[in-house]
């Protein structure tokens, strides 16, 4: 989480602002250089674009401008890449109070919003209406309006909620997965799986390692501002959601011993794409990045076919997933050199214009985009052989019970992602019970909620 560096704009910023414009080598409208020969036709004036982002070039945003440059030879853009972390973010905001940015993508909602306040943004609103482009007609419902003003689109959207497996190894015992299932279901075909001992063994499961991963059934559950108790300045902690989901991990690696545990995935580094290629595991519990890995047979050799489940509820009454949301929002700096042609860029980049950023395995915000490209993007050139196409456009990019996570709280989430952390490590090593895990999450994320005021 990025520091609240955006309260006020600091000295440093304002200096390092200062620095950008000195050896800034321009920026803007520009008329090509050079002499004008008596009766020669004028050149056409070409309009220069500062675009920044934090995904690295080749995989996506230097083919996306690429494709503009070519298109509209009078307005050309440029990428520059920032790091998504607070001295990355400080290096942009001295940029934009430089004037040396006009396009550029905010990564977390509340620095966008800070940046707002600060006057970093420029409101869309008049391009908008201009062109009648409706956003929740475009991209869903979303909070738009800050202040009455919009400010931005998003860009990365669609569910991050699915389980991946090996369909070879499934169909080899017989398994198949319905299209609605619980955690309860997961955790009986995961023990079913998993088979022999050692370096020999194969695990039905296994899951990721950040800190609030185990929590993902009471995400899915309750959306984006789960852990906070609607309304109230509390933390939400003892929603039974979360003891549950607690108790899910717990079982499944201490109990069923049917999921790689935790710690031993710390403690080795463990590569889950290579676990999972190799063939030591099943299933993978929503990890969607792993499929930059799984793609890619050269550097992670495997001959079986990936397939695609709808990630489990808690209840066999849940009707919705609330997972990934719409985000990345790309945004006008208000120094922006030519303003209408930094909004069509940045309306392009939203659009249909976005289909190379799929390549570093993001679904388009953008509800008009074609399912059969992102597809083609999403899973690689090798996609026929290696997964299962039918699968991943039913659960991935159709799943009708997928809604977009909605996050608009913030306070005191950094110190409450590390209490999550802490707790349900030691409750996993045994070195407390899970109830009491939850408890302390309660307790102590309470706290963090009042001191953060």
């Amino acid at each position: 989480m990025l520091k609240t560096h955006l309260k006020q704009i600091s000295f440093g910023v304002l200096a390092a602002a200062l620095a950008v414009t000195t050896a800034a080598c321009g920026n803007g409208d520009k008329a090509a250089s050079g002499d004008q020969k008596q009766g020669a036709e004028p050149k056409k004036k070409v309009t220069h674009l500062n675009f920044w982002g934090a995904i690295p070039p080749e995989t996506g945003p230097q083919e996306l401008v690429d494709a503009w440059n070519k298109a509209h030879p009078d307005i050309q853009v440029t990428y520059t890449r920032f790091v998504n972390d607070d001295s990355g973010n400080t290096k942009l905001e001295a940029a934009l109070l430089a004037g040396n940015v006009d396009v550029y993508i905010n990564y977390a909602w509340e620095t966008m919003q800070k940046r707002i306040t600060s006057k970093l943004l420029e409101p869309l609103d008049p391009f908008l209406d201009k062109e009648n482009f409706n956003l929740e007609e475009n991209f869903g419902k979303h909070p738009y309006e800050t202040g009455g003003k919009r400010y931005f689109m998003p860009t990365n959207g669609g569910s991050n909620a699915f389980i991946m497996y090996n369909k070879n190894m499934l169909e080899a015992a017989g398994i198949k997965i319905p299209d609605k299932w619980t955690w309860d279901d997961y955790m009986k075909i995961a023990k079913q799986l998993t088979k022999g001992e050692g370096n020999n063994k194969i695990y039905g499961s296994i899951e990721a390692t950040a800190g609030n991963h185990w929590a993902s059934p009471a995400q899915t559950l309750l959306n984006g501002d789960y852990t906070y108790k609607e309304g109230k300045p509390e933390s939400n902690f003892d929603d039974p959601a979360f003891l549950k989901s607690l108790q899910i991990r717990y079982q499944m690696e201490n109990i069923d011993q049917s999921q790689v545990p935790l710690i031993e995935m710390k403690a080795s580094k463990m590569d889950m794409s290579s676990e999972f290629t190799k063939g030591h595991v099943a299933m993978i519990n929503n990890y969607n990045s792993l499929l930059r890995d799984i793609r890619d047979p050269e550097k992670y050799p495997h001959d079986f076919v990936t397939a695609f489940a709808p990630m489990p509820t808690l209840t066999p009454e849940q009707n919705e997933i609330w997972s990934g949301g719409l985000r990345e929002w790309i945004s006008m700096s208000p120094q922006a050199s030519n303003k209408e042609a930094a909004y069509q860029f940045l309306k392009y980049y939203a659009t249909d214009g976005y289909y190379p950023m799929i390549n570093s395995v993001r679904i388009p915000a953008w509800k008009k985009a074609n399912t059969d490209d992102i597809t083609k993007y999403f899973l690689g050139d090798k996609r026929d052989k290696l997964f299962d196409l039918d699968s991943f456009k039913k659960y991935v990019l159709n799943n009708p019970m997928h809604r977009n996570l909605d996050r608009v709280r913030t306070e005191g989430a950094a110190k409450i992602l590390q209490i999550m952390t802490e707790e349900s490590e030691k409750a996993l090593l045994k070195e407390q019970s899970v109830e009491d895990a939850i408890k302390n999450m309660k307790k102590k994320s309470d706290d963090a909620i009042k001191s953060s005021k």
